[in-house]
């Protein structure tokens, strides 16, 4: 079953935009020299550098020159080797920032198939869903899927259209305030204590090294 702290409670229908205090608009940082919003790379084109890589939508983690995240030099750089840690356990992993309130795919392992491209809809977080328990709760998901409108769309636009048999997803906390969510899925079983432990460990990383390079960016800008 399902392991979730705090269930998810009803909720009157909103705005599909939350401006809930929790959240922080993680968009607003400049990772490529300032020229553009932190929304990675553009998937169209093959890396032809490991500066490249890192800042592409999907990543081909088999291109990918694994180091520790502390190792980052960029926000791009530590979102990349973070989905390479989580699909040492997972088939495939992403990672979801909020940007003036709205969850969206950021960064995701290239065995997601995204029928967007790189620019994928944004998360519906009004509905029941597996991220609006994340979104309500700060806690993490981690067991199987219900199908749902929310949950079946987001499939249909990255994993064929199918329901993996396990979801691990935990919030990435930047500043004490939920940033986004880095999540795995796999068809394959997985030992269920580790697996959770590692998804909190890389996503308290995640937060802690986000932290980290954005302080750095400020105070260089």
């Amino acid at each position: 079953m399902a392991a979730q702290t705090v269930a998810a409670e009803p909720v009157k229908k909103q705005s599909r935009r939350f401006e809930a205090p929790a959240v922080t608009s993680f968009f607003g940082v400049m990772t490529n020299g300032g020229k553009s919003p932190a929304m990675g790379g553009a998937a169209v084109e093959v890396a032809k550098s490991q500066e490249e890589l890192v800042k592409l939508k999907a990543i081909p983690l088999s291109q990918l020159e694994t180091r520790h995240i502390d190792e980052s030099r960029s926000i791009d750089e530590a979102g990349s080797q973070s989905l390479a840690q989580v699909s040492n356990i997972f088939e495939v992993s992403m990672i979801l920032l909020f940007r003036d309130g709205s969850l969206l795919p950021w960064k995701w392992s290239d065995l997601f198939l995204s029928v967007k491209g790189d620019r994928p809809d944004a998360i519906d977080l009004d509905d029941a869903s597996i991220f609006k328990i994340v979104f309500k709760t700060g806690k993490p998901y981690h067991g199987y899927v219900v199908t749902n409108p929310v949950n079946q769309k987001f499939f249909n636009e990255f994993y064929r259209g199918m329901l993996p048999k396990h979801a691990t997803i935990v919030p990435v906390m930047v500043d004490s305030r939920m940033a986004g969510m880095i999540l795995g899925f796999t068809n394959s079983k997985v030992d269920y204590r580790q697996s959770l432990r590692l998804m909190e460990r890389l996503s308290f990383d995640l937060g802690r090294v986000f932290t980290k390079l954005r302080s750095g960016m400020a105070k260089s800008a």
